[in-house]
């Protein structure tokens, strides 16, 4: 172990029990729940203890009449001297003396009996182990989130353990499979998980799919990372597409949006990502409000840019400007060129009877009319926005009376 203590317990005091251990004086060490106890020397046999997390001194106790003061004595700095120079584990001197032929029957013998300590034992041996075949994977994936379940097909909380674990497990194994570069095998399990995700009923008051998903997104980004095989890169960038176009994961909050950085600085993938983002934000058009909309849309406008596409831009921002956020690209585009009164009548008319999408416009319009000195139709639409957008908001308020004179206000 390497327990750093001296400070908290006091050099001199440590000092001394470094002599207490160096003499012999620590005896009958045992592990205990939170960590360790024991049996010290001194004017007679005091029973020590201390408390560990870590390897991290939490505290101790002892016997002796020093440490009924509250201060750690030199007899609690013996017992962990011994811990920092010795191997307190029971289970491993009792491997050590079996005969190793009698370990192999046993761990034989029960293997065969136990399919999750063989997976474990496979998982951890792999490069051993001849590789599973694509299918096999599935069945155990899906037959261990099965195990999980009630009767009625749900994981209620107090089975989100078992379940986070044996999806951790699988992980670990992609994980092992990206460092051999077997990275067919860690996609088969990375997408199996995934896909299993959305179809699962499951009490996630915890997070666990959050964490299950967000660990399975970093695998695909190791194996972008460190792949260079361009049908595995084409298989991944497949599978993105895929979801961005059905958002069978998004709607789970899977976002894979973000993987297509791997696949930008590549001249090759642009005109497929340019396709594949244009065709999603074809069937979410009916949708007024999109969450994933103003990515879609900012990554199409700087390929285009980049296409010297420029002529799509605007028409890209008109088509989909039925979502906030995209119409807000619209408006600063216009404002940068310099067509405010265009901006003003786009802003004019997304303000109807929805108090609550009618908020967003109106500040933006009372920002372009105070921007532009356009006194009188600022002032008209503060009054608008303090009665009917933003009911009595001081800050509306407060504008409205840095209009007026002190002696008008009062009027």
């Amino acid at each position: 172990m390497n327990i750093n203590f001296e400070s908290t317990i006091g050099y001199e005091i440590s000092k001394r029990g470094y002599e207490y251990y160096k003499n012999n004086l620590v005896s009958d060490v045992s592990k205990e729940e939170f960590g360790y106890s024991a049996k010290v020397m001194g004017s007679k046999v005091y029973n020590v203890s201390v408390k560990l997390a870590e390897n991290i001194f939490l505290g101790g106790s002892c016997t002796c009449p020093y440490n009924e003061t509250g201060d750690y004595c030199k007899h609690i700095a013996a017992l962990l001297y011994y811990l920092n120079e010795h191997e307190i584990d029971p289970l491993k001197n009792i491997i050590d003396e079996i005969d190793i032929k009698d370990l192999k029957g046993f761990l034989y013998n029960i293997l065969n009996k136990n399919e999750n300590l063989m997976d474990d034992f496979r998982i951890n041996f792999s490069n051993h182990f001849p590789k599973l075949d694509k299918n096999i994977y599935v069945r155990k994936i899906y037959n261990d989130i099965e195990n999980c379940c009630d009767y009625h097909g749900f994981i209620s909380y107090g089975n989100v353990d078992d379940y986070e674990q044996a999806m951790l497990k699988y992980i670990y194994e992609a994980s092992n499979l990206i460092s051999t570069k077997d990275y067919e095998t860690a996609l088969i399990i990375i997408s199996t998980i995934l896909n299993s995700i959305p179809e699962t009923a499951i009490d996630d008051s915890d997070g666990s799919t959050g964490l299950i998903s967000e660990q399975c997104l970093e695998l695909l980004g190791e194996i972008l990372e460190e792949n260079d095989n361009n049908l595995i890169k084409d298989e991944i960038l497949e599978y993105i597409l895929d979801d961005l176009s059905t958002l069978h994961l998004y709607n789970n909050s899977i976002d894979l949006f973000p993987l297509l950085e791997y696949y930008l600085d590549d001249d090759a993938y642009k005109e497929t990502i340019k396709k594949s983002l244009e065709d999603a934000l074809e069937k979410t058009k009916d949708k007024e409000y999109f969450f994933g909309r103003k990515k879609y849309v900012k990554l199409l406008i700087d390929l285009y840019i980049e296409d010297n596409e420029i002529d799509k831009v605007d028409s890209l921002l008109e088509k989909y400007s039925m979502d906030s956020e995209v119409c807000m690209m619209l408006i600063d585009k216009l404002l940068d060129e310099n067509k405010i009164d265009k901006a003003i009548n786009i802003l004019k008319n997304k303000i109807t009877d929805d108090i609550y999408e009618s908020r967003t416009y109106a500040e933006r319009l009372e920002q372009i009319y105070y921007d532009n000195n356009m006194v009188k139709e600022y002032k008209e639409l503060l009054y608008e926005e303090l009665y009917k957008y933003k009911k009595y908001d001081m800050e509306i308020y407060k504008k409205i009376k840095n209009l007026y004179t002190s002696v008008d206000w009062i009027k």
